[in-house]
């Protein structure tokens, strides 16, 4: 028993490293085991698999591929273990190049497929398979499209009284999109511009930002879009007008008689009370008499130029009869 207690401690004390000289001849013994383990292994043949590079080629002036297409495709190999490595590492290793001919009538290739071009491209190691069953494309033809730009007047944020009095202005008046047929088919008639502005009061002269449906595959000849238009501030004024006759008999019991109407109407204010009751023209037509109640239609046939938005109080008016003298 004794001599088997003197055994053990005599390893125990062999193993302890007692200076760093020391550990450091140990560490280059561990180092020297497994670079010979390592280098020895590399002189075997072996089976893995490996992940290898692959670019498929096409005619990308004509075609684009909806989907992204595969940077990679995995290989059941066989081979000498230094031939492995390399591959594994990329080193000197060029990528399968497969060429896809006709794009649109193309929707997958299988595995076995692959093989040919594999088997002639890759070297120093046999291909056994490749581990996907199918890789499946999906390609679109590359076609333009042009689209308005257009902005909603009606949904303008103007200031209390102010309205717009020219032309809104759109520079460029459209964009032109490039990409897949089928995403540009989706693509509006026109694209709506946003002034986020609110309560405007002043001329506008802004750069926007064109918002449609953003795709990387969708590219387009502008992003900004200029917008300007001028605004004033509008005042409603009223009028007092008279009636004109229009057709009325000579002679006739039915009697339009001293008749006024209310006009109001809208003008920019630095234009105020530059109107007056004589450009304005109301006539009753006698042609548009009405037996049943005894009215007439108003028409409107005279008005300045520079006003708007004229709302007359009456649309008709009901006449009246007198009794003739014998």
């Amino acid at each position: 028993m004794k001599k088997t207690s003197n055994i053990f401690n005599w390893i125990v004390d062999s193993i302890i490293i007692r200076k760093s000289s020391d550990i450091k001849v140990v560490v280059m013994c561990l180092l020297a085991a497994t670079t010979f383990w390592f280098l020895n292994a590399l002189n075997k043949d072996y089976s893995t698999r490996i992940t290898y590079p692959v670019q498929f080629e096409y005619d990308d002036s004509v075609y684009v591929p909806i989907n992204p297409l595969p940077q990679k495709v995995r290989l059941n190999v066989s081979g000498y273990g230094w031939n492995l490595l390399k591959k594994t590492l990329r080193l000197n290793s060029q990528n399968i190049t497969y060429r896809i001919n006709n794009p649109l009538r193309t929707n997958y290739i299988t595995g076995t497929s692959l093989m040919v071009p594999i088997t002639e491209q890759v070297r120093d190691i046999k291909v056994n398979y490749v581990v996907e069953d199918t890789i499946f494309f999906n390609f679109d033809r590359i076609a333009t499209r042009q689209v308005a730009l257009t902005i909603d007047s009606s949904a303008l944020n103007l200031a209390n009284g102010y309205r717009i009095i020219s032309p809104i202005t759109i520079t460029p008046r459209t964009v032109n999109f490039k990409g897949p047929s089928t995403l540009l088919e989706a693509l509006p008639d026109a694209i709506l511009l946003n002034i986020a502005s609110k309560g405007i009061d002043e001329d506008v002269n802004e750069n926007l930002t064109i918002n449609y449906a953003q795709n990387p595959l969708i590219q387009s000849d502008v992003n900004i879009a200029q917008v300007s238009f001028a605004v004033a501030p509008f005042v409603k004024e009223t009028q007092l007008i008279s009636i004109a006759k229009l057709d009325f008999p000579k002679k006739d019991s039915i009697v339009l008689g001293d008749y006024t109407l209310e006009v109001s109407y809208w003008l920019r204010k630095d234009e105020a009370n530059k109107v007056r009751p004589e450009d304005f023209r109301l006539v009753a037509d006698f042609k548009t008499f009405n037996k049943s109640d005894s009215t007439v239609k108003i028409f409107l046939e005279q008005k300045p130029a520079f006003v708007s938005d004229i709302r007359v109080n009456k649309a008709i008016i009901k006449l009246h009869y007198v009794e003739e003298e014998e």
